[in-house]
């Protein structure tokens, strides 16, 4: 199922109004105040509270000026009527609806409205006339006007608060692009935090994102708006970020701000927002010349920009809402400001102005043959683009034509599976897919892998291992669990030859006695978990309690080889064995204390080396050598902190610590490049990172267990010089079968 499935895009043409009321004869609808905006007083009196302000103003002034000043009549005549035709311009300014200068020389520029959620409305400024474009049973989540006069716009296919969760869970970090004549879509950002809105300028390729800069998590977010239907973001401190429209070069420009809407104009490359709810303020699109541009003492909401001018409301509140303009000045100053009396019930949710005239006057490469592009053709800077591909495929090497998803990188941040492109330079290749777990409280993280023939995701926490599908998700399953009381679980490998499930578990108590261990062991994922078997076990010696582990399992099925970390006296090993668990050799001494914990080996399997994190703390070195444990070689590198987890693909590393991930040249020295996350502060847990290739989990036909398990009932073993069957602990091998 698509993750998409839960809305729909629709479409009108622009003209094809249902009716063509006037604005005061809209039909009365019940008021949905806009979530965000706090309730102050109603703009039904503020007419009357400027005239009494106005009023005081000029009684105070003008018995200031007498005392201060002079006690001549006449003086004190003059400054009277200076005062008052003063308060008359400006009076007049709020009450004239059209302005000295306020009508709209292009008739076919339009405002458009959305209406308690569930109206679309055009609004003509220069004759007032509204027309009701388009209503809905079910709420719309938003909407635009493109250059071709047709209207488009998302609303919710379920209502209800489960499908409201999920669908806000999903998008409210995430960014989204759609071709609207294909329908190929691709997701360009997803490490967002709780956006809401976004404006382009597709002449110079840029998109700003108005996104909370909050602490608060997503699903604590859509919990909160689904539970209350009043998430309040006042004084939630929000950022605006800007990226270029092929989702490249995210930075944040304005930070620690209060604002709720967002707009910007195109001709004087200057961004507007609402500030405190009372303020608009501008900058540049480089966040700098940061100005002020209108203040209020009422509530403004909702800001759009058409032909030269910028438009906001005054809300409504069960009273009629008012519609106000200026024109902006040359130094970006509010001029000829304009009122418009709406009469129609309810607050405007949603604005946008539209030009339908306006064409662009740069280059558009996307403009002819979709830019040459097999999916999706992206702005990327003025007159050049980019192209991508749809979801669950990947870009070729020609950059335009793209291909099935067989080779990726693979890691998981913050209770998703993200999957990013080998070089990094394609972000969320397939949708981040959320996973749950019971606790990870005892191992820290969760430890994972993937099978690419089947489309298998598994996790493992504490107390279970668990499966789910990422290019056609369907929920979670769970394919082992443990005694919670007397046992933990700790790391996983899967054999991509067999199906066999490698992981260890130990005693939840430890102690030095003989009932505390940590044992190596397999089940088949195809016959459940009632088919266990014991590899290895290790107990702890007199030093101390915590000295035997085995953790960070790695395997090279087509060599019959396995890899795993373990301490016994004091001593750090890293020890080869073969698929069976036997033949166990000590190759490797020391690394990380932490190894217990993060997967800090990887094997080359082109080169059939084996790495490790030697060191990880304020530099990194990693080391790697023959499997036989000759030929020790040191990579060392600056600018990567706390290194834990590793791996190898060709002729990269790709290393990772609880923020961020990295990919490194193996030979070039300085070659670095952090491939994750896309936002610089992004600070969200990563728990670690694969790469996974059709060119290593291939099966090879000659290994006598990469079909149909080898013929075994049970396990399909592999040792350097025989194959065979085994069984779970409770039972014996005979031939093929068990007993």
């Amino acid at each position: 199922m698509s993750h998409l499935d839960n809305v729909l895009v629709n479409v009108l043409g622009a003209n094809d109004a249902n009716t063509e009321p006037k604005m005061e004869e809209m039909e009365q609808d019940e008021f949905h105040m806009k979530n965000y905006i706090p309730q102050r007083f109603h703009p039904y009196y503020q007419k009357y509270i400027f005239i009494a302000v106005g009023i005081t103003v000029v009684m105070v002034s003008t018995a200031l000026i007498v005392v201060l000043f002079s006690n001549s009549n006449t003086f004190l005549f003059d400054y009277v009527v200076l005062s008052i035709v003063l308060f008359i311009v400006y009076e007049f300014c709020l009450d004239n609806e059209t302005g000295s200068n306020g009508t709209l020389t292009n008739i076919h520029s339009k405002l458009f409205f959305l209406i308690n959620n569930t109206k679309i409305l055009k609004f003509d400024p220069k004759t007032k006339n509204s027309s009701l474009i388009y209503e809905s049973v079910k709420p719309v989540v938003s909407f635009d006007m493109f250059a071709d006069q047709r209207l488009y716009w998302i609303e919710m296919i379920d209502n209800t608060s489960a499908q409201l969760k999920t669908l806000i869970n999903n998008t409210f970090r995430n960014l989204v692009v759609v071709n609207i004549r294909t329908g190929n879509y691709t997701l360009l950002m997803s490490e967002l935090n709780r956006p809401h809105e976004i404006v382009i300028d597709s002449e110079d390729a840029y998109m700003f994102i108005l996104q909370s800069s909050s602490s608060v998590s997503n699903s604590a977010f859509a919990e909160s708006f689904f539970m209350t239907q009043s998430f309040d973001t006042r004084h939630k401190v929000v950022q605006i970020l800007r990226a270029r429209m092929d989702g490249t070069e995210v930075s944040t420009l304005v930070s620690n701000i209060q604002a709720t809407s967002l707009t910007l104009d195109p001709k004087r490359k200057r961004l507007y927002w609402i500030n405190d709810y009372v303020k608009i303020e501008s900058s540049d699109y480089e966040g700098r010349n940061r100005q002020s541009f209108f203040s209020d003492v009422v509530t403004i909401t909702d800001l759009a920009i058409l032909d030269g001018k910028l438009y906001w409301f005054w809300p409504g509140y069960n009273h009629p809402a008012n519609l106000l303009s200026c024109k902006i000045g040359s130094n970006d100053s509010c001029e000829e400001c304009t009122i418009y009396s709406m009469t129609i019930l309810g607050d405007p949710m949603y604005m946008k102005g539209h030009l339908f005239n306006q064409g662009m006057s740069a280059k558009n490469p996307c403009e002819i043959d979709n830019g040459g592009c097999q999916h999706l053709c992206l702005l990327n800077s003025r007159n050049k683009r980019n192209c991508a591909c749809q979801m669950g495929w990947q870009i070729n090497p020609d950059k335009r034509s793209c291909r099935e998803l067989h080779d990726f990188v693979l890691y998981t941040q913050d209770g998703f599976v993200r999957v990013n492109s080998i070089d990094g330079s394609t972000k969320d290749l397939i949708w981040p897919t959320p996973y749950k777990n019971v606790t990870i409280t005892e191992k820290g993280e969760i430890d994972f892998d993937y099978d690419l023939m089947n489309d298998h995701f598994y996790w493992s926490d504490d107390y279970g291992i668990y499966k789910m599908k990422l290019k056609a998700y369907r929920g979670q399953a769970t394919i082992l669990t443990v005694n919670t009381s007397e046992i933990l679980l700790q790391n996983i490998a899967y054999d991509w030859y067999t199906g066999n499930m490698y992981f260890v578990q130990r005693s939840k108590t430890l102690s030095r006695d003989t009932s505390s261990f940590r044992s190596l062991m397999i089940f088949n994922v195809n016959l459940g978990e009632n088919h266990q078997k014991t590899l290895l076990t290790y107990q702890p010696d007199s030093y101390h309690n915590h000295n035997a582990f085995v953790s960070a399992i790695v395997l090279h099925p087509a060599k019959h080889s396995m890899f795993f970390a373990s301490v016994h006296n004091k001593k750090r090993f890293i020890r080869h064995v073969d698929m069976a668990g036997t033949r166990v050799h000590e190759i490797f001494e020391n690394f990380p204390y932490y190894g217990v914990r993060y997967h800090i080996i990887a094997i080359d399997y082109i080169t059939d080396r084996v790495y490790w994190i030697w060191k990880g703390d304020w530099a990194t070195v990693i080391k790697h050598a023959k499997f036989d444990g000759t030929d020790i070689k040191v990579i060392s590198f600056d600018g990567i902190n706390d290194a834990k987890t590793i791996y190898v693909h060709q002729q990269w590393l790709y290393v990772s610590n609880l923020t961020s991930i990295w990919r490194v040249h193996k030979e070039r020295e300085g070659d670095v490049k952090r491939i994750a996350p896309q936002i610089d502060d992004d600070k969200k847990r990563i728990a670690g990172v694969r790469v996974i290739s059709e060119s290593v989990q291939f099966r090879d036909k000659e290994n006598a267990c990469a079909k149909d398990n080898g013929g075994c009932a049970q396990f399909c073993l592999t040792t350097a010089n025989r194959v065979y069957c085994d069984c779970q602990d409770n039972l014996k091998a005979h031939g093929f079968q068990c007993s």
